[in-house]
This record gives C-alpha cells, sequence and structure tokens, in this order.
C-alpha cells in the first residue's frame, strides 16, 4: 500500500532501555514515514512484549486485531498495530494484509 510505511524488528540494548531509546526511534521512524507521504505507519507486536506494546501504544499507535503467526515461530502470535499519522485520515482496514487467527 504506498500510503503506508512499516516498522520493522526495532530493538534497544538492554542497558539502553528506558531512557527514551525506543521513543527516539520511534520518532525518526514517524518521520521517515511522514517525509515519504505516507498516512499510515505499521508495526507487529508479538504476543508477550509488553514492553514494546507499552512504547507503541505511548506513540499513538493502536492494535487492529488483525493477528498472524510470528514468523520466526509461529507457535507464538503477533498483533497488528496502527498508527494515524499527523494531518492524515486512517486507511480503510477491510482488507488486512493477514488475516485474524482462530481464538
Amino acid at each position: 500500500m504506498p500510503d503506508r510505511r512499516h516498522l520493522i524488528s526495532m530493538w534497544v540494548r538492554p542497558s539502553h532501555r528506558g531512557l527514551g531509546v525506543a521513543a527516539r526511534l520511534v520518532d525518526a521512524v514517524r518521520d521517515w514515514a511522514v517525509d515519504a507521504g505516507a498516512r499510515e505507519l505499521e508495526l507487529w507486536v508479538a504476543d508477550g512484549n509488553e514492553a514494546a506494546a507499552r512504547v507503541y501504544a505511548r506513540a499513538g499507535f493502536v492494535p487492529t486485531g488483525v493477528r498472524q503467526p510470528l514468523p520466526s515461530n509461529p507457535e507464538i502470535g503477533e498483533e497488528n498495530w496502527i498508527l494515524a499519522l499527523t494531518g492524515t485520515a486512517p486507511l480503510d482496514h477491510a482488507a488486512p494484509p493477514a488475516e485474524k487467527m482462530p481464538g
């Protein structure tokens, strides 16, 4: 989707966690997406990764309810999250990139 950019695989060294590094990385990716003309920024959060979910929620991302198996370990699920970028209307999520996992 040309109006959407993806944040993929972000990691912060444990000794640097809690210092705002993750928030600054998300801000940088958001700025890049806005500069590229995107209307949304998308990412996936693995089940159990509560620290990441908190960072993304504080940044304004919201879970879409769309789930899929984690590609690196299909026994774990992950959920799609979307951030509508400032001054833009959210895209239609009627046809998400993955299907909901049975529950």
